[in-house]
């Protein structure tokens, strides 16, 4: 007879080296999907504690692989606070990291990055205002500081701006 315990502690390992192999995970979320497939409580304990030993989970390494993913797609500060405090993560631990990560001005950057590949998507033939505010309600959308949104907006109406988007 098998021990259950054991086979569960078996399935949930393997199901998490699986996972892990993928990318990285935070505890929260390790033991979240653990649940969902089904292993019992205690097993999830065991394999959690596991992988925290053999470092296989880490909640900083995870936090920063996410904040890379979202700067990458353009998302801003406020959307990377979000998605990472779902995670598990809030308060003095997250504004350590996107600080060290993710500065306003890294983030002005990319809300200017992100505007003009959104603009150049927008029809040409529709309304200089029209697309201010679509891109406006995007940018906020993606997590942008009203100060980012605002300074690249500025800059879209800056003349003799390097890189001016295709109006």
């Amino acid at each position: 007879m098998i021990d259950e315990g054991a086979e569960g502690y078996q399935k949930g390992l393997n199901t998490a080296l699986n996972l892990l192999s993928r990318r990285d995970h935070f505890v929260r979320e390790m033991r979240r999907k653990l649940a969902r497939k089904g292993i019992p409580e205690g097993a999830i304990e065991q394999v959690v504690a596991e992988c925290l030993r053999l470092s296989y989970l880490d909640d900083e390494r995870a936090a920063l692989a996410l904040i890379d993913r979202l700067k990458r797609k353009g998302c801003g500060r406020r959307r990377l606070r979000f998605e990472l405090s779902q995670r598990g993560l809030s308060g003095d631990r997250t504004s350590a990291l996107l600080e060290s990560r993710f500065t306003p001005e890294d983030e002005s950057e990319l809300a200017w990055r992100t505007l003009e590949r959104k603009w150049k998507s927008y029809p040409a033939g529709e309304g200089e205002t029209k697309k201010r505010g679509r891109i406006q309600r995007f940018l906020s959308g993606r997590g942008f500081s009203e100060a980012s949104v605002r300074a690249a907006l500025d800059r879209l109406d800056s003349p003799g701006r390097d890189g001016r988007a295709e109006r």
